[in-house]
């Protein structure tokens, strides 16, 4: 199902609020019926997303971090920054995503190999041309030290996978309903991963 142009938004609240008002006057039971079936869908939408998301964060943080896809990596990221409040953009440069909280914005890079200087003078030609101050670097391989002096002076943050797998846990023991994945499924989604 395509996303609802947001700009619609107040519209389609308008033309609901009207109709609804037009049925409190008509019939009140009728009235009632309607209002409690759409508080009823409602409530189920909203369930059914938050279920399909918690399985899905589950499944992603029972992989280890070294074994997680291109694909993985970045959903787990998204949802990482999601569940720490962040508005989490789409971006079609070289950024992964740009995050949004507090009408501030950062962008935030995935390098999937060695982390180099001329890597970082990208991050930061990137973030002058967006006018952005501040920016995530997140590497599996990790980071030299040259990289590391080079991302402090330009206010870039590094993650590196022990960073990653502490906030993972950390959210995960503060979410809801926690569950520790199993052996049995570590092994299940390891085997998963190193197959695909």
């Amino acid at each position: 199902m395509p996303p609802i142009n947001k700009n619609l938004i107040p519209l389609l609240l308008f033309i609901l609020s009207y109709v609804l008002i037009q049925l409190f006057h008509y019939d009140m039971t009728v009235f009632i019926y309607i209002v409690s079936s759409l508080l009823f869908f409602t409530l189920v939408w909203q369930w059914i997303k938050w279920s399909s998301r918690e399985n899905e964060w589950r499944r992603l943080t029972a992989i280890p971090l070294i074994q997680l896809t291109n694909v993985q990596l970045h959903q787990l990221l998204k949802e990482v920054f999601r569940r720490q409040g962040y508005q989490v953009e789409e971006n079609q440069g070289i950024a992964a995503f740009i995050l949004m909280k507090r009408k501030k914005k950062t962008s935030v890079f995935i390098h999937h190999s060695e982390v180099t200087s001329p890597t970082i003078q990208q991050l930061i030609n990137f973030n002058q041309n967006k006018n952005l101050t501040n920016s995530v670097l997140v590497s599996i391989e990790g980071f030299s030290l040259s990289t590391k002096k080079l991302a402090k002076a330009n206010r870039i943050t590094l993650i590196n996978t022990e960073i990653l797998q502490a906030l993972t846990e950390h959210l995960n023991q503060s979410r809801l309903f926690f569950r520790p994945a199993t052996k049995k499924q570590q092994h299940s989604n390891s085997s998963q991963s190193i197959d695909s």
